[in-house]
């Protein structure tokens, strides 16, 4: 029951209901929410952030297939099993807070939105397991904390809803091994630790200030950090996590949204040509200077007839002339080389240019931006494409190759990739780390002394 108050307490109480979301690649702003903030926020103490502080991570359902989970079949059931007894209480109506005991000694509980009149919130002592239907196979993972569960209407179907209370220590060691190898460089995946930590406590506070509503901080996809509880912890990652602990960081007293991604094709990008917001702590550049690393090479045939259609149906290409080519216009791409526009060619010469977002929508998801465009036998297109990702941030190959090839420790990575930040802690009385919360302050001042 301690560990139970314990987790609780360091919620702050929110109403369910619904909420509009951000999505780290595709980002949307939440009612309230100014521009600046999509990327970068004050850390003003209110939400008392530290490692052992709760984040709210939304387990299920998944409702689109995204890495690492997939897209779940089932969405208005899932079962629970635990090798030492489970408590299930009833929530508290409107807030994520336990309320009385409803059941006790629960090893195997299953959980159908239908069954389910109330939210509740279950209790195992060690870890759970939560199976979700995958088709005909059962897919399973393994997580710690506390697990709310509330029933919801989505399209008119009832679903079930399932969110993983954990520590924020609790959850990076979930996320940094679900992120990067385990067998890759001590100083790469400390690297990584901070960026996500950065990362999770960015979303615990955009959360809570502009999407009061919604009862999670982040879900356990791409869309924020990939998660997957306890079940792929490895000492290495642990050992990151530990050695970095509270250890975040930020831009002139803010805590910054660090992006990362898994490899750049050889030159990062700037927030700015990617979501057409600017982000002082991205830049667009090349990997270091000679530097060896693994690059992703793709590519995806595409024939020229399916994209005429395509592009008719989405309202892109109103000629009665099919498509003959595809060009990337010169102004179409970026300082990295990223393309931010595609042109579409008839026969007469006649043409069309839409950005890339929307052609990635005709041709289907594409690995990166960084790609060219050729022709290919039997009416198609051939798209070539380096790097995995947007781009923007750190590079998880890079920092690999840093660490490995260059001997770099976590601090020069991150400093290489978020330019001109800073680490603070969290956690109050961290030798040889300024404490955040001071920082703000130290910055907020200066900034009251001399405003821009």
């Amino acid at each position: 029951m301690k560990k139970l108050l314990a987790l609780v307490i360091t919620l702050l109480p929110v109403l369910t209901g619904p909420a509009a979301r951000a999505i780290a690649g595709e980002l949307i702003a939440d009612e309230g929410e100014d521009d600046a903030s999509l990327y970068m926020l004050n850390l003003n103490g209110a939400e008392n952030v530290s490692s052992t502080a709760s984040i709210r991570v939304k387990i299920f359902p998944h409702e689109r297939d995204y890495l690492p989970h997939g897209k779940d079949e089932l969405l208005d059931q899932f079962t629970i099993r635990a090798e030492s007894p489970c408590t299930i209480f009833k929530a508290v109506q409107d807030q994520m807070a336990p309320g009385g005991v409803l059941q006790r000694d629960q090893t195997l509980i299953k959980l159908r939105a239908q069954d389910l009149q109330n939210p509740v919130v279950i209790d195992c002592p060690e870890q759970f397991t939560l199976e979700r239907n995958e088709g005909e196979k059962m897919k399973t993972l393994s997580y710690s904390g506390l697990l709310y569960v509330h029933a919801a209407t989505r399209q008119e179907q009832k679903i079930l809803e399932a969110i993983n209370v954990v520590s924020l220590r609790g959850y990076l060691r979930g996320v940094v091994p679900s992120e990067v190898f385990h067998h890759w460089p001590l100083e790469a995946i400390k690297s990584q630790a901070v960026a996500a930590r950065t990362y999770a406590v960015y979303h615990i506070l955009r959360a809570r200030r502009y999407v009061p509503a919604r009862l999670w901080d982040v879900d356990d996809t791409v869309l924020y950090q990939a998660y997957t509880g306890v079940t792929h912890r490895k000492e290495k990652t642990d050992e990151a996590v530990f050695a970095t602990e509270g250890q975040i960081l930020m831009y002139q007293g803010q805590v910054i949204q660090a992006f990362y991604h898994a490899d750049s094709g050889g030159s990062t990008e700037e927030a700015n040509t990617i979501w057409d917001q600017p982000a002082p702590f991205t830049v667009a550049r090349p990997e270091a200077f000679d530097l060896e690393m693994n690059r992703t090479v793709w590519e995806r045939p595409f024939s020229l007839k399916e994209l005429t259609e395509k592009m008719k149906e989405m309202g892109h290409w109103t000629k009665d002339r099919p498509i003959a080519q595809v060009v990337v216009p010169m102004v179409g791409q970026t300082n990295s080389g990223r393309v931010k526009a595609v042109t579409m060619i008839d026969a007469k010469g006649e043409y069309v240019t839409i950005p890339t977002r929307a052609f990635k929508r005709v041709v289907g998801t594409l690995p990166s931006n960084l790609f060219t465009i050729n022709p290919a036998p039997e009416g198609q297109i051939m798209i070539k494409g380096l790097g995995f990702g947007h781009g923007v941030g750190m590079s998880q190959q890079g920092a690999a190759a840093l660490a490995g090839r260059k001997a770099w420790d976590y601090r020069q990575i991150l400093d290489y990739y978020y330019v001109r930040t800073s680490l603070c802690s969290i956690d109050s009385q961290r030798v040889g780390v300024p404490d955040c919360a001071r920082e703000a302050v130290k910055y907020t001042r200066q900034f009251a002394q001399n405003p821009r």
